[in-house]
């Protein structure tokens, strides 16, 4: 994965504005850094061309996901000014225990990770934040489907961002090698194309 290139612009006016909504926040600028395969691995289906200014928000998996969800909060006005805002990573998402006998078998699942996501799914379309934030109540199918927080993170900045009239469309919603779900949520326009 290290040797694809999505040459992408970047975007100092984004850069900016970004660091103006959360200047109480501690940022790091990094210039240099090229994109994760988070963000290129989608963007190169949405925007082959590369021909779209991108900035990448990247993690920080020492903070609690309501810090993550609160964060996202302060980003709303993107929204507002045609930032699409895209999250990407997985409600579902174990290597260690993935199947790959059943790597190509659509819909091999273990139950747990059936039953995450199936808790996680219904909570995106019902609006349920608490749950979305505090998924760890969900008990053991949350901590074998998200053993560590940074592919579960990104649909919290979704989420956050998400209005009271907005569409939410669940497609993709599979689950690859029992383990890893390639769920896709779209919020706010109910037209895919």
């Amino acid at each position: 994965m290290s040797q694809i290139n999505y040459p992408a612009p970047g975007s100092a006016e984004l850069v900016a504005r970004v660091q103006t909504l959360l200047q109480n926040e501690e940022l790091h600028i990094n210039p240099t850094r090229g994109f994760d395969h988070g963000a290129w691995a989608v963007l190169m289906h949405l925007y082959p061309q590369a021909d779209v200014p991108v900035v990448q928000l990247s993690l920080d998996r020492s903070k609690s996901a309501q810090w993550h969800f609160d964060l996202a909060k302060k980003l709303a006005p993107l929204r507002e000014e045609g930032v699409l805002i895209l999250g990407s990573g997985d409600i579902v998402h174990n290597l260690s225990v993935m199947s790959h006998e059943h790597i190509n078998t659509i819909g091999a699942a273990y139950d747990w990770a059936l039953t995450f996501r199936d808790q996680i799914n219904q909570a995106v379309v019902e609006n349920n934040l608490d749950a979305l934030v505090n998924f760890e109540q969900f008990g053991e199918p949350a901590s074998l489907s998200v053993p560590t927080p940074e592919h579960y993170l990104p649909l919290l900045y979704v989420m956050a961002l998400r209005e009271d009239i907005d569409d939410v469309v669940i497609f993709n919603d599979v689950l690859v090698g029992g383990s890893v779900s390639m769920t896709s949520v779209l919020v706010g326009n109910s037209g895919l194309n």
